[in-house]
Protein backbone atom coordinates (compact mmCIF):
# COMPACT_ATOMS: atom_id res chain seq x y z
CA UNK A 1 0.00 0.00 0.00
CA UNK A 2 2.74 2.43 1.22
CA UNK A 3 4.00 1.72 -2.25
CA UNK A 4 1.24 2.40 -4.27
CA UNK A 5 1.04 5.71 -2.18
CA UNK A 6 4.53 6.69 -2.86
CA UNK A 7 3.61 6.02 -6.85
CA UNK A 8 0.47 7.85 -7.00
CA UNK A 9 2.57 10.79 -5.19
CA UNK A 10 5.65 10.87 -7.87
CA UNK A 11 2.80 10.59 -10.67
CA UNK A 12 1.10 13.50 -9.21
CA UNK A 13 4.73 15.76 -8.34
CA UNK A 14 5.43 14.89 -12.14
CA UNK A 15 1.87 15.52 -13.42
CA UNK A 16 2.57 19.11 -11.56
CA UNK A 17 5.70 19.21 -12.90
CA UNK A 18 4.73 18.77 -16.46
CA UNK A 19 1.62 20.74 -17.08
CA UNK A 20 3.51 23.90 -14.70
CA UNK A 21 5.50 24.18 -18.30
CA UNK A 22 4.79 27.65 -20.80
CA UNK A 23 4.57 27.07 -24.15
CA UNK A 24 4.53 30.58 -26.39
CA UNK A 25 2.87 30.76 -28.89
CA UNK A 26 2.64 33.01 -32.23
CA UNK A 27 -0.42 34.65 -31.17
CA UNK A 28 1.57 35.50 -27.73
CA UNK A 29 4.13 38.00 -29.88
CA UNK A 30 2.88 40.97 -29.80
CA UNK A 31 3.57 42.14 -33.26
CA UNK A 32 0.06 42.82 -34.79
CA UNK A 33 0.31 46.12 -36.98
CA UNK A 34 -0.41 49.28 -34.58
CA UNK A 35 0.99 47.50 -31.79
CA UNK A 36 3.36 49.94 -29.96
CA UNK A 37 6.22 48.45 -27.15
CA UNK A 38 7.80 50.88 -24.60
CA UNK A 39 11.48 50.28 -23.34
CA UNK A 40 13.79 50.76 -20.24
CA UNK A 41 16.79 49.81 -19.51
CA UNK A 42 18.90 49.55 -16.37
CA UNK A 43 22.12 48.08 -15.08
CA UNK A 44 22.49 45.13 -13.98
CA UNK A 45 25.38 45.21 -11.65
CA UNK A 46 26.35 41.88 -10.14
CA UNK A 47 22.95 40.24 -10.48
CA UNK A 48 23.28 37.30 -12.55
CA UNK A 49 20.46 36.02 -15.00
CA UNK A 50 20.43 32.54 -13.22
CA UNK A 51 21.07 29.19 -14.22
CA UNK A 52 19.09 27.08 -17.13
CA UNK A 53 16.86 24.71 -15.91
CA UNK A 54 12.96 23.81 -14.91
CA UNK A 55 11.03 25.88 -12.78
CA UNK A 56 13.34 28.68 -12.22
CA UNK A 57 13.08 32.20 -10.21
CA UNK A 58 14.17 35.51 -11.58
CA UNK A 59 13.58 38.56 -9.00
CA UNK A 60 14.69 41.54 -11.02
CA UNK A 61 12.27 43.54 -8.74
CA UNK A 62 14.94 45.30 -7.03
CA UNK A 63 16.90 46.74 -10.29
CA UNK A 64 16.07 50.48 -10.91
CA UNK A 65 15.06 51.41 -14.65
CA UNK A 66 15.10 54.43 -16.42
CA UNK A 67 12.97 55.24 -19.30
CA UNK A 68 14.23 55.13 -22.86
CA UNK A 69 11.48 56.89 -24.02
CA UNK A 70 11.82 54.39 -26.76
CA UNK A 71 8.98 53.04 -28.48
CA UNK A 72 9.28 50.12 -31.15
CA UNK A 73 6.23 50.28 -33.46
CA UNK A 74 4.38 47.24 -35.76
CA UNK A 75 2.94 48.24 -38.98
CA UNK A 76 2.84 46.99 -42.48
CA UNK A 77 5.73 47.35 -45.04
CA UNK A 78 3.75 49.55 -47.63
CA UNK A 79 5.65 52.48 -48.42
CA UNK A 80 8.07 52.47 -45.89
CA UNK A 81 11.64 53.79 -46.37
CA UNK A 82 13.58 51.03 -47.63
CA UNK A 83 11.14 48.20 -48.30
CA UNK A 84 11.81 47.95 -52.15
CA UNK A 85 14.77 46.17 -50.78
CA UNK A 86 12.87 43.62 -49.17
CA UNK A 87 10.27 41.79 -51.04
CA UNK A 88 9.67 39.09 -49.01
CA UNK A 89 9.09 41.19 -45.87
CA UNK A 90 5.47 41.44 -44.85
CA UNK A 91 5.78 42.82 -41.24
CA UNK A 92 7.79 45.70 -40.07
CA UNK A 93 9.01 47.22 -36.84
CA UNK A 94 9.74 51.09 -36.60
CA UNK A 95 12.00 52.70 -33.97
CA UNK A 96 11.57 55.64 -31.76
CA UNK A 97 12.17 58.99 -34.59
CA UNK A 98 15.20 60.60 -33.78
CA UNK A 99 14.92 64.43 -33.12
CA UNK A 100 16.87 64.75 -36.56
CA UNK A 101 14.10 62.80 -38.16
CA UNK A 102 16.07 59.70 -38.09
CA UNK A 103 14.45 56.48 -37.72
CA UNK A 104 15.53 52.55 -37.63
CA UNK A 105 12.84 50.48 -39.47
CA UNK A 106 13.45 46.56 -39.18
CA UNK A 107 11.68 44.11 -41.86
CA UNK A 108 10.44 40.57 -40.93
CA UNK A 109 8.32 37.60 -42.66
CA UNK A 110 6.02 36.57 -40.74
CA UNK A 111 5.00 32.85 -41.51
CA UNK A 112 1.98 31.09 -39.90
CA UNK A 113 4.54 30.07 -37.27
CA UNK A 114 7.84 31.64 -38.18
CA UNK A 115 9.04 35.01 -37.42
CA UNK A 116 11.90 36.33 -39.37
CA UNK A 117 14.01 39.06 -39.76
CA UNK A 118 14.80 39.90 -43.43
CA UNK A 119 16.86 43.36 -43.11
CA UNK A 120 17.02 46.82 -42.10
CA UNK A 121 16.80 50.50 -43.16
CA UNK A 122 17.87 53.41 -41.62
CA UNK A 123 16.70 57.24 -42.90
CA UNK A 124 18.23 60.70 -41.95
CA UNK A 125 15.59 62.75 -42.42
CA UNK A 126 18.13 65.58 -42.38
CA UNK A 127 19.67 64.28 -45.14
CA UNK A 128 16.30 62.36 -46.92
CA UNK A 129 18.51 59.21 -47.32
CA UNK A 130 17.88 55.63 -46.27
CA UNK A 131 20.79 53.52 -45.88
CA UNK A 132 20.32 49.54 -46.38
CA UNK A 133 21.45 46.47 -44.68
CA UNK A 134 20.59 43.88 -46.48
CA UNK A 135 20.15 40.05 -45.00
CA UNK A 136 20.75 36.73 -45.93
CA UNK A 137 19.10 34.14 -43.83
CA UNK A 138 19.80 30.15 -43.13
CA UNK A 139 17.54 28.93 -40.40
CA UNK A 140 14.62 30.84 -38.85
CA UNK A 141 14.87 33.07 -35.82
CA UNK A 142 11.41 32.27 -34.07
CA UNK A 143 9.53 29.21 -34.67
CA UNK A 144 6.19 28.71 -32.73
CA UNK A 145 5.33 27.48 -30.64
CA UNK A 146 8.50 27.63 -28.37
CA UNK A 147 9.19 25.19 -25.20
CA UNK A 148 11.20 24.41 -23.01
CA UNK A 149 14.43 22.72 -24.21
CA UNK A 150 14.05 23.91 -28.04
CA UNK A 151 17.28 24.68 -29.28
CA UNK A 152 18.46 25.59 -32.84
CA UNK A 153 20.91 27.45 -34.63
CA UNK A 154 20.29 30.49 -37.23
CA UNK A 155 23.34 32.32 -39.87
CA UNK A 156 22.62 35.39 -41.20
CA UNK A 157 24.74 36.96 -43.87
CA UNK A 158 24.67 40.98 -43.78
CA UNK A 159 26.06 44.10 -46.23
CA UNK A 160 26.84 46.72 -43.74
CA UNK A 161 28.04 49.56 -45.54
CA UNK A 162 29.63 47.82 -47.75
CA UNK A 163 31.13 45.52 -45.45
CA UNK A 164 30.25 41.79 -44.97
CA UNK A 165 29.53 40.46 -41.44
CA UNK A 166 28.56 37.17 -40.55
CA UNK A 167 25.99 36.39 -37.11
CA UNK A 168 26.53 33.10 -36.14
CA UNK A 169 23.28 32.49 -33.67
CA UNK A 170 22.79 29.01 -31.38
CA UNK A 171 19.52 29.26 -29.54
CA UNK A 172 18.01 27.45 -27.02
CA UNK A 173 15.24 27.67 -24.53
CA UNK A 174 17.07 26.94 -21.51
CA UNK A 175 14.76 27.82 -18.70
CA UNK A 176 11.35 28.40 -17.52
CA UNK A 177 10.02 29.63 -14.28
CA UNK A 178 8.51 33.13 -12.81
CA UNK A 179 10.43 36.12 -13.28
CA UNK A 180 9.63 38.99 -10.94
CA UNK A 181 10.41 43.14 -11.60
CA UNK A 182 8.31 46.04 -11.00
CA UNK A 183 6.10 45.35 -13.28
CA UNK A 184 4.56 42.19 -11.33
CA UNK A 185 4.66 38.42 -11.32
CA UNK A 186 5.02 36.23 -15.06
CA UNK A 187 5.05 32.77 -16.24
CA UNK A 188 8.17 33.12 -18.56
CA UNK A 189 10.07 30.85 -21.03
CA UNK A 190 13.58 31.95 -21.00
CA UNK A 191 15.67 32.30 -24.38
CA UNK A 192 19.45 32.07 -24.61
CA UNK A 193 21.23 33.18 -27.62
CA UNK A 194 25.01 33.26 -28.08
CA UNK A 195 25.50 35.63 -30.72
CA UNK A 196 29.34 35.34 -32.73
CA UNK A 197 29.81 38.10 -35.00
CA UNK A 198 32.40 38.04 -38.12
CA UNK A 199 33.40 40.67 -39.90
CA UNK A 200 34.83 39.13 -43.27
CA UNK A 201 36.21 42.22 -44.60
CA UNK A 202 38.28 43.42 -41.02
CA UNK A 203 38.32 40.29 -39.61
CA UNK A 204 36.94 41.22 -36.49
CA UNK A 205 35.23 38.99 -34.56
CA UNK A 206 33.01 39.70 -31.25
CA UNK A 207 30.46 37.49 -28.96
CA UNK A 208 27.90 37.89 -26.55
CA UNK A 209 25.42 36.44 -25.07
CA UNK A 210 21.70 37.55 -24.49
CA UNK A 211 18.28 36.29 -22.55
CA UNK A 212 14.96 37.19 -23.26
CA UNK A 213 11.65 36.25 -21.00
CA UNK A 214 8.91 35.62 -22.65
CA UNK A 215 5.34 35.42 -21.20
CA UNK A 216 2.36 34.22 -23.14
CA UNK A 217 -0.33 37.21 -23.54
CA UNK A 218 2.59 39.71 -23.11
CA UNK A 219 5.80 38.99 -25.59
CA UNK A 220 8.84 39.62 -24.02
CA UNK A 221 8.80 41.34 -20.90
CA UNK A 222 12.76 41.80 -20.60
CA UNK A 223 15.97 41.12 -21.79
CA UNK A 224 19.58 41.08 -20.61
CA UNK A 225 22.80 41.64 -22.63
CA UNK A 226 26.06 40.91 -21.36
CA UNK A 227 28.94 42.68 -22.12
CA UNK A 228 31.24 42.30 -25.85
CA UNK A 229 33.07 39.17 -25.57
CA UNK A 230 31.76 37.61 -22.28
CA UNK A 231 33.06 34.17 -22.24
CA UNK A 232 30.56 33.37 -19.26
CA UNK A 233 26.98 32.11 -20.67
CA UNK A 234 25.24 32.93 -17.30
CA UNK A 235 26.85 36.07 -16.85
CA UNK A 236 27.17 39.30 -13.97
CA UNK A 237 26.93 42.75 -15.19
CA UNK A 238 25.55 43.81 -18.95
CA UNK A 239 22.20 45.40 -18.95
CA UNK A 240 19.09 44.79 -18.59
CA UNK A 241 16.21 46.10 -20.83
CA UNK A 242 12.14 46.23 -19.92
CA UNK A 243 9.36 46.12 -21.68
CA UNK A 244 6.93 48.78 -19.95
CA UNK A 245 4.30 49.04 -21.94
CA UNK A 246 2.77 47.06 -24.20
CA UNK A 247 -1.02 48.50 -26.32
CA UNK A 248 -3.60 47.51 -23.75
CA UNK A 249 -0.97 47.04 -20.58
CA UNK A 250 0.42 49.14 -18.70
CA UNK A 251 3.50 47.74 -16.01
CA UNK A 252 2.10 47.31 -12.66
CA UNK A 253 4.30 49.75 -10.99
CA UNK A 254 5.56 52.75 -12.70
CA UNK A 255 9.33 52.17 -13.64
CA UNK A 256 11.12 55.00 -11.39
CA UNK A 257 12.93 58.06 -13.53
CA UNK A 258 15.41 58.30 -11.12
CA UNK A 259 18.98 57.73 -11.39
CA UNK A 260 20.33 54.27 -11.91
CA UNK A 261 22.49 52.69 -9.82
CA UNK A 262 25.16 52.18 -12.41
CA UNK A 263 26.56 54.07 -15.98
CA UNK A 264 24.10 53.09 -18.13
CA UNK A 265 24.66 53.61 -22.03
CA UNK A 266 21.66 54.66 -24.06
CA UNK A 267 21.56 53.66 -27.76
CA UNK A 268 23.79 55.65 -29.95
CA UNK A 269 21.51 57.67 -33.04
CA UNK A 270 21.48 58.18 -35.75
CA UNK A 271 23.66 54.52 -36.33
CA UNK A 272 24.39 53.52 -39.17
CA UNK A 273 25.58 57.76 -38.82
CA UNK A 274 26.97 59.80 -41.96
CA UNK A 275 29.32 62.16 -39.90
CA UNK A 276 27.90 62.98 -36.16
CA UNK A 277 26.66 60.85 -33.60
CA UNK A 278 24.80 61.16 -30.15
CA UNK A 279 25.86 58.72 -27.18
CA UNK A 280 23.53 59.00 -24.31
CA UNK A 281 24.25 58.24 -21.41
CA UNK A 282 23.78 58.13 -17.25
CA UNK A 283 25.88 58.59 -14.74
CA UNK A 284 24.98 58.04 -10.93
CA UNK A 285 27.07 60.54 -9.53
CA UNK A 286 29.91 62.68 -10.43
CA UNK A 287 33.27 61.98 -11.80
CA UNK A 288 35.58 62.23 -14.42
CA UNK A 289 34.20 60.70 -17.65
CA UNK A 290 36.36 60.16 -21.21
CA UNK A 291 34.97 58.30 -24.06
CA UNK A 292 37.56 56.38 -26.67
CA UNK A 293 37.20 55.14 -29.79
CA UNK A 294 38.14 52.07 -31.49
CA UNK A 295 38.28 50.61 -34.80
CA UNK A 296 37.52 46.89 -35.92
CA UNK A 297 40.91 45.73 -35.01
CA UNK A 298 41.09 47.72 -31.37
CA UNK A 299 43.13 50.15 -32.42
CA UNK A 300 42.66 53.26 -29.89
CA UNK A 301 41.87 56.34 -32.14
CA UNK A 302 41.69 58.99 -30.01
CA UNK A 303 39.04 60.44 -27.51
CA UNK A 304 36.41 62.66 -28.61
CA UNK A 305 35.01 63.48 -25.58
CA UNK A 306 36.33 63.94 -21.97
CA UNK A 307 34.86 65.80 -19.45
CA UNK A 308 34.02 66.21 -15.36
CA UNK A 309 30.14 65.65 -14.75
CA UNK A 310 27.93 65.39 -12.30
CA UNK A 311 25.13 62.79 -11.77
CA UNK A 312 22.68 62.90 -14.60
CA UNK A 313 21.75 62.27 -18.47
CA UNK A 314 23.77 63.37 -20.79
CA UNK A 315 23.91 63.08 -24.75
CA UNK A 316 27.11 64.88 -26.34
CA UNK A 317 27.68 64.85 -29.86
CA UNK A 318 30.64 63.23 -31.60
CA UNK A 319 32.10 64.48 -34.73
CA UNK A 320 33.85 61.34 -37.07
CA UNK A 321 33.47 62.79 -40.52
CA UNK A 322 37.33 62.56 -40.70
CA UNK A 323 37.45 58.85 -40.64
CA UNK A 324 36.56 56.23 -43.34
CA UNK A 325 33.28 54.41 -43.46
CA UNK A 326 32.93 50.99 -41.20
CA UNK A 327 32.44 49.98 -37.82
CA UNK A 328 33.70 51.39 -34.88
CA UNK A 329 33.49 50.81 -30.61
CA UNK A 330 33.10 53.90 -28.28
CA UNK A 331 34.06 53.35 -24.71
CA UNK A 332 32.60 55.03 -22.31
CA UNK A 333 35.23 55.43 -19.07
CA UNK A 334 33.53 56.83 -15.78
CA UNK A 335 34.30 56.14 -12.54
CA UNK A 336 36.25 52.62 -12.97
CA UNK A 337 33.26 51.19 -14.66
CA UNK A 338 33.63 50.66 -18.44
CA UNK A 339 31.07 49.96 -21.08
CA UNK A 340 30.87 50.09 -24.42
CA UNK A 341 28.61 50.45 -27.63
CA UNK A 342 29.40 49.63 -31.90
CA UNK A 343 28.22 52.60 -34.49
CA UNK A 344 28.38 52.36 -37.65
CA UNK A 345 29.57 55.00 -40.07
CA UNK A 346 28.25 55.66 -43.76
CA UNK A 347 28.92 57.86 -45.99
Amino acid sequence: MKKVLLITMLLLAMSSLLSAQITFRVDDFPCTPGTHVVLGVGAFLDNEVGPAGANQHWDFSHIVTQSLEQTETWALPDQLPGADNFPLANLCQMGTEGPDGTRLYAFFNQGGTTLDPVGHSFYVGAMDSTFIITMERRGHYFSFPLNYGDEWDLVQVMDVGGETEIDSMHLVVDAWGTMTDQMGEFECLRLQVHDINHNLDTGHIRSEYRYYWYAADYGEICHAQSDVDEEEPYFSGGSLYRVTSVDGWDAVQEIPSEIPLDIVIQSPYPNPFNSTVRLPFVLNKGGNVQLKLYNMQGEFLGSPFSSTLTAGHYSPTIQLDHLASGTYFIHIDADGKVLSKSISLLK
